[in-house]
């Protein structure tokens, strides 16, 4: 069994249109233990995001957002890191 441990942190911004905010999160993700299946203890992988977010009802519960996501991987051999558009659809209830 693996155990992995994942923490997300996320900072939003008021714009100044209450209806427009800026966004920034990241999230960490680092293996417990190793495993037979190729898991291996520590750092696997980061994701950073960077973006601006808009409200698309009244009560804020439904939000879009749009940014830049920097993702990185530890793999065997050579780390990856990939650069991506991100679009996120969000809903608060």
């Amino acid at each position: 069994m693996g155990w992995r441990f994942r923490q997300f942190a996320k900072y939003t911004r008021p714009m100044e249109s209450k209806a427009r905010y800026l966004s920034a999160w990241d999230e960490v993700f680092f293996d417990l233990n190793d495993t037979d299946f190729g898991q291996d203890f520590g750092l696997r992988q980061n994701r950073a995001f960077l973006g601006i977010g808009f409200f698309l009802d009244s009560e804020h519960s439904l939000a879009f957002e749009v940014g830049y996501l920097n993702q990185w991987l530890s793999r065997p051999g050579d780390d990856r890191m990939y650069h991506a558009l991100s679009l996120n659809l969000l809903l608060t209830f």
